[in-house]
């Protein structure tokens, strides 16, 4: 077996727990993907994926 090979193994199988883990705990997976999403949107992009989403656009047709 060549270390490659392991290598891609151990990729595989980490991956496969990591899908696991994301279905048993759905909500800290949804916490952890928002909190990675923020960090790397900049503040202007932020603004855009809100309005994309329904933030503030939602608000105000709520309000009127």
């Amino acid at each position: 077996m060549s270390t490659g090979f392991g290598l891609l193994i151990l990729a595989q199988l980490a991956l496969a727990i990591f899908i696991i883990w994301g279905y048993m705990h759905e909500e800290r997976f949804v916490a952890f993907e928002n909190k990675i999403i923020s960090k790397l949107v900049s503040k202007s992009a932020r603004k855009k994926l809100r309005l994309i989403i329904g933030g503030k656009q939602k608000r105000e047709k709520d309000a009127a």
